[in-house]
């Protein structure tokens, strides 16, 4: 452990669920469509590099998991599409493109399973999928109902980390919809970290698989409008560069990000409006700030760890810049603890500025030989 991080030690000892035989099932199914995907597209990754050496890897990896979705060549290569069951029932395979009963295989497409399609056929208005690994063939819908298989948008595969940023819990769902009636009873905390090994776009929305098979979860929540989307409306956010940073050991400064919502780096000048102000986080009992002291802030950052929403009060502390500690911006009244200045100079309000102005010349009295 010495030496080590902590992330990479958490995530060296992190393991699956194995006494859950349904949930093995489900990741041996995802993880056969990953291993396939990424076969799949290696070639066309290999093609690029011998073409375009100048072009990043990890640039064109985006790009083409995003033109893959589409059916068509590059170099020479065929292109395969995604296709996710999207309903609450398992789809039976067929031998051929038919929907009848005497065709069927035995074997089902479960709800949420992802599976790699190379062929189309359209019959009677209803179009019929060819399955990559030989297994037959399914349909995506029946006639004018609803979509049953729907195409895989924007894919991409491989393991990754997610933390949930929402307050609330989320419900998994069975497949990757927003409907109440696909929830699996399973659910995720606020805060908590998981590995997510696939992410694709289903009919314009963007969902994440859980690598330990227990299903899809958004990653905006439901009704979040596009253009005015804050962060109050996301769900999950990828943090595999905060649970992964190479073999160095990290400070917790460069495990938190820089600069976002939460935390903040900066540097600003405030004065102390409390009677007694305690910093803490340094010194066991802390460290006691007077009334009128000026202080240097460099990092400024909610105490819950989530951006307060509209309305809310939420505590923010401040981290003196010379070491001393955190104190808070509020009381517990709600009245202020410290005071920002603009541009580094303080200016003290009317019941602090005869204890501080220190342009007022000193009385009579005060001045002589001693």
């Amino acid at each position: 452990m010495e030496g080590e991080t902590p992330q990479l030690y958490w995530k060296a000892h992190a393991t699956w669920k194995h006494d859950d035989q349904a949930m093995q099932a489900k990741r041996a199914k995802m993880q056969s469509f990953v291993e396939m995907w990424t076969k799949k597209m290696q070639p066309v990754l290999t093609a690029n590099a011998s073409m375009n050496p100048e072009n990043s890897t990890k640039k064109f990896s985006r790009r083409l998991r995003r033109g893959m979705t589409n059916t068509g060549s590059f170099a020479g290569l065929e292109f395969i599409e995604g296709f996710v069951n999207i309903s609450l029932n398992p789809i039976g395979i067929r031998k051929i493109g038919s929907l009848g009963d005497e065709h069927k295989t035995g074997e089902v497409i479960e709800p949420g399973e992802a599976v790699i399609i190379d062929k189309i056929l359209e019959q009677d208005n209803i179009r019929f999928l060819r399955l990559f690994d030989g297994r037959g063939w399914v349909f995506d819908s029946k006639g004018g109902e609803a979509v049953i298989m729907a195409k895989m948008e924007e894919v991409e595969v491989g393991d990754s980390w997610y933390r949930m940023m929402c307050k609330e819990m989320v419900d998994i769902r069975r497949t990757p919809i927003y409907d109440q009636a696909a929830k699996t009873s399973q659910l995720l905390c606020p805060k908590e970290l998981v590995v997510v090994n696939a992410k694709c776009r289903v009919r314009g929305y963007t969902f994440v698989h859980i690598a330990d098979g227990r299903g899809w979860v958004f990653l905006v929540k439901p009704g979040a409008k596009k253009k005015e989307r804050s962060l109050t409306d996301t769900v999950m956010e990828e943090c595999d560069q905060e649970v992964t940073q190479g073999e160095a050991f990290l400070t917790q400064d460069e495990i938190l990000p820089v600069t976002n919502e939460i935390v903040e780096v900066g540097l600003w000048t405030y004065y102390v409006s409390a009677a007694n102000l305690t910093a803490i986080g340094v010194k066991i009992h802390g460290v006691v700030l007077n009334e009128g002291d000026v202080i240097k802030v460099d990092k400024r950052a909610y105490s819950d760890g989530c951006a307060p929403e509209k309305g809310e009060g939420a505590m923010r502390w401040l981290r003196l810049m010379d070491g001393r500690g955190w104190v808070p911006e509020k009381q517990l009244d709600g009245k202020a603890a410290v005071v920002l200045q603009s541009g580094g100079a303080v200016s003290y309000p009317s019941t602090l500025k005869k204890k501080y102005d220190k342009e007022k010349p000193p009385p009579s009295w005060s001045v002589g030989i001693v």
